[in-house]
């Protein structure tokens, strides 16, 4: 669960909204075009808000739906009062100290319309992640993540 708790902290801390199987074993790719790009800064953005506990930037690289989730998903352990609690509170109080060794690494990323993902190897007790956004009001957003044991 002490997993599961950072990775919310971390995409809400990487939260593991939809925990998964194994990644793929291909060499990670670097995003190449334009929209690649778009993807891997959005969450690159979202890790820099995290690390300098600014909650609203945060909370603003993430869907609605995704948003309405950080309180649940980080509500564990000794931050059970934030259970419920709107994405700014969960984020900056919820947020747990190893997010600052957290370097973003966005590969293999993909597009299809107007949804994209991209793994994240990760290292140490925030490992891999596949990384889930959707194109919202011309923007992306991330939507998801899945976390790989």
């Amino acid at each position: 669960m002490r997993r599961a708790t950072i990775l919310l902290a971390a995409l809400i801390v990487f939260a593991a909204l939809g925990c998964g199987g194994g990644g793929g074993s291909d060499e990670p790719t670097p995003p190449d075009t334009p929209q690649e790009k778009a993807v891997a800064q959005v969450y690159s953005d979202y890790i820099e808000a995290l690390k300098q506990g600014d909650g609203e930037a945060a909370c603003a690289l993430l869907t609605p739906a995704f948003q309405r989730r950080a309180g649940a998903a980080v509500a564990v352990g000794t931050r059970r009062n934030l259970k419920g609690a709107a994405c700014v509170k969960a984020i900056d109080q919820g947020t747990l100290p190893a997010i600052q060794k957290v370097v973003p690494n966005l590969s293999n990323v993909k597009i299809d319309g107007d949804r994209a993902s991209g793994l994240d190897p990760g290292e140490g007790e925030i490992g891999p992640q596949e990384v889930f956004f959707e194109k919202t009001g011309g923007d992306w957003k991330i939507s998801r993540t899945v976390f790989f044991h």
